[in-house]
């Protein structure tokens, strides 16, 4: 066993390219229609760039150049779907690897690295959504009781629609852009030179550790704590 895994290894290697170069053929473009249960939970590895579309029976669908398709592992568990790079040292400047989802609702939202997640709608008590990395999360439509959002890395997440209740969280250089959606009361954090952008109509705890900023619009009332050369407007 252990021989076939070094065997398969190296043939792995020899069908790859690494670092900086883009693979020399990644193939003719497919799209292949992949059977998935129900989930509320996703969570998208890699470099993907996944749309989701809510209010629909579960579905997904996955396109791009044949060798990257094939590099891409789909997986469930525990209401969890999972998109990942079996390999992840693919270059994938070599073409671009798009899914499109099909769910009834969902509650959680998890990027971790370069790719992409836009979602059309959410409805939900609770909503979170994470992004690790230099990824995008993009929500058109959000109505929440609650909503939690957080970028560690240089990533964005951008959102509109309504919560009564939100905490943002940015850790490194990443920004979330909430001004389109509308909260009655939040709790903003920024530890490096991240920023926030939210409007919020009641009340507001903001604190600033480094040099990001936090800028609220709404009227609420604010209270500030800074450390460091970041700036906390509220308007």
């Amino acid at each position: 066993m252990k021989i076939l895994g070094i065997v398969g290894a190296a043939a792995l290697l020899a069908g790859c390219n690494w670092g900086d170069v883009p693979l020399a053929d990644p193939g003719a473009d497919v799209s292949e229609s992949r059977s998935i249960g129900d989930f509320t939970s996703l969570s998208v590895g890699g470099p993907h760039e996944v749309t989701v579309t809510t209010g629909q029976a579960p579905s997904l669908t996955i396109s791009g150049p044949e060798k990257l398709v094939e590099n891409s592992e789909i997986s469930e568990e525990d209401g969890e779907l999972r998109i990942r790079q079996k390999d992840g040292n693919w270059n994938w400047r070599s073409g671009k690897v798009k899914v499109a989802i099909g769910v009834p609702a969902i509650e959680k939202a998890t990027l971790g690295g370069s790719g992409k997640i836009a979602i059309d709608l959410i409805e939900s008590d609770n909503f979170e959504g994470r992004v690790s990395g230099s990824g995008n999360l993009e929500i058109a439509q959000l109505n929440a009781q609650r909503t939690s959002l957080s970028v560690t890395g240089s990533g964005d997440i951008k959102a509109a629609g309504s919560s009564d209740e939100l905490t943002v969280g940015v850790t490194g250089s990443g920004d979330v852009d909430s001004r389109d959606l509308v909260a009655r009361t939040a709790n903003l954090s920024v530890t490096g030179s991240g920023d926030i952008r939210a409007h919020v109509t009641e009340s507001v705890d903001a604190r600033v550790t480094g040099s990001g900023d936090i800028d609220v619009t709404g009227g609420a009332t604010c209270t500030r704590k800074s450390s460091g050369s970041g700036d906390i407007h509220c308007d």
